[in-house]
């Protein structure tokens, strides 16, 4: 198991001038990664190639005691940590941990806003107060702020810029302000700033694709696709080895006809790829696009001989449309539905090799905590409200089209739909969503039909969502009763389990 923090690299800084009072412009670093963390990561590493899938919880809470004790004063140890107690779905004993903390060091910043990081909503914002009045200078607690007020219900922006830079001030060497910062600038249309910062979030971290991405997509926002798309070439040429650029190109040259220059840089990219099969199936959409349908079944064949079996998007894309009425197409399908129920039996060997054991403790955990209710509307314009489904089994996950384990998750969730016993309702909530008029050319492209709900921040914190995909199962009255945090190649086993075992509580509890 190994635990994965995203951290760009870098900062900037906020100068004052003590004779004049005026505010200089922050200047970018670059960010090196504490010795304790990488020194941890390390021992993370070789504890799970050790003991692989019996490494338990305590195991590695053994390696965070270790060097927290020589680190006392680390908050990324500490946020560290508590990802460890969220990835083993500990969220109550991380809270009494952390409380504990707190109780113990009621005067600590670091103790105060790490217990706020447990908590939910203003709840969070009050300790995370707290702690910047204990320590003004503490990164964590004004970068908390900064976060809590983007998050409040409406967002204060001009206050979250106020403590991001005064995060900003208090350590000029962590990146994670940089992006926050311009986005907000992003959202306020004053794309200068929000270039200004996304530059110097590229200073900070030379070698890393997002802060270029985020350069090149305000330049294109301000107008200047040249521009734009001179910054991607750039990385891409100093960086062959990141398919992530060239993703981003293909797209772009897609967007302009330019059809000739994303095949030659999709080409580039099944070359590389990990899964050709899956960047196959993207070149077989160009040549689709460029009115080469021929070109383009060949290409998806080519992807059934990779493996590829997602036959239900080659079905339902649009862009594919064409190359359905060609007459090898069906005989193409009948290949990836075999190979699907090939490749879903093989994932699910492991738990189906002793299916009553592992039924019996998936269903054995069962919470008891009432749902928060809610009523958004989802893609066709409906008003779709927790209490309307009263009387049902309820699915809901919380996921992002920028989450990667929740793409991983879908095309489970896909399996578990299609499955799913009546009686059972299954709501996708979709939740930090940078930009939702991505979600639905994401669900149309992979074929997924599921009812998708435009939730908010606050029904997340509501459900206590601390990472995504988060899924929860609700019984007849309202109550969860199950919860899975993060990627699982058996969710869509598990969820038919669970889901049919509240059926039958429900079945039981009318006779």
């Amino acid at each position: 198991m190994k635990f994965i923090r995203y951290i760009a690299a870098g900062a900037a800084v906020l100068l004052i001038a003590a004779c004049s009072q005026m505010q200089k412009e922050p200047t970018a670093q670059v960010y090196v990664e504490p010795t304790e963390i990488k020194a941890v990561n390390d021992s993370i590493e070789a504890l799970a190639a050790s003991l692989g899938d019996k490494a338990k919880f305590e195991d590695y809470k053994g390696v965070y005691d270790h060097f927290i004790a020589q680190h006392p004063n680390s908050t990324l140890l500490q946020r560290d940590l508590q990802s460890l107690f969220d990835g083993f779905q500990r969220e109550q004993e991380k809270n009494e941990y952390y409380k504990a903390m707190y109780d113990a060091n009621p005067k600590s910043a670091m103790a105060t806003y790490l217990y706020g990081r447990c908590l939910g909503g203003m709840e969070a914002a009050e300790y995370f107060q707290k702690s910047v009045e204990l320590d003004p200078k503490y990164f964590w607690g004004n970068f908390g702020m900064g976060a809590a007020m983007l998050s409040a219900n409406p967002p204060d922006t001009a206050k979250a810029l106020e403590f991001y830079a005064k995060a900003i001030a208090a350590d000029p060497t962590y990146p994670t302000t940089y992006p926050q910062v311009a986005g907000i600038h992003i959202a306020r249309k004053n794309y200068p700033e929000a270039l200004k910062y996304a530059k110097m979030f590229g200073v900070t971290s030379p070698d890393q694709y997002r802060p270029i991405a985020m350069e090149s997509e305000i330049l294109n926002l301000m107008g200047d696709s040249k521009q734009s798309e001179s910054v991607l070439v750039k990385f891409a040429e100093a960086h062959p080895e990141n398919g992530t650029v060239k993703r981003d190109l293909v797209e772009l040259f897609k967007k302009q006809g330019r059809y000739a220059e994303a095949i030659t840089n999709q080409h580039a990219i099944v070359g590389t790829s990990r899964q050709p099969g899956d960047a196959l199936v993207e070149l077989s959409k160009i040549y689709a696009m460029a009115n080469q349908p021929d070109s383009s079944l060949n290409y998806l064949n080519m992807a059934a001989d990779q493996g590829y079996g997602d036959y239900r998007r080659l079905m339902r894309n649009e862009t594919l449309s064409a190359v359905r009425s060609l007459g090898g197409f069906e005989d193409l399908v009948n290949r990836l539905k075999v190979a699907s129920a090939t490749q879903r039996e093989k994932r699910l060997a492991p738990l189906m090799s002793e299916a009553e054991v592992n039924r019996a403790k998936a269903i054995a955990e069962v919470l008891d905590k009432p749902a928060p209710g809610y009523a958004f509307v989802n893609l066709d314009g409906q008003t779709v409200s927790l209490e309307s489904m009263r009387g049902k089994v309820v699915v809901i996950d919380f996921w992002a089209t920028w989450c990667g384990p929740c793409r991983m998750t879908m095309p489970l969730l896909q399996e578990f739909v299609e499955r799913k016993p009546e009686g059972v309702e299954f709501i996708s909530m979709n939740v930090w969503e940078d930009d939702t008029t991505k979600v639905r050319p994401y669900l149309a492209d992979y074929g997924y039909t599921f009812n998708v709900l435009f939730g908010n921040a606050d029904i997340a914190s509501q459900y206590e969502v601390t990472g995504i995909p988060t899924l929860v199962i609700i019984d007849k009255d309202g109550v969860i009763r199950y919860r899975h945090v993060g990627y699982d190649a058996s969710a869509d086993q598990v969820l038919l389990w669970q889901t049919e075992e509240l059926l039958k509580k429900n079945a039981q509890s009318t006779t």
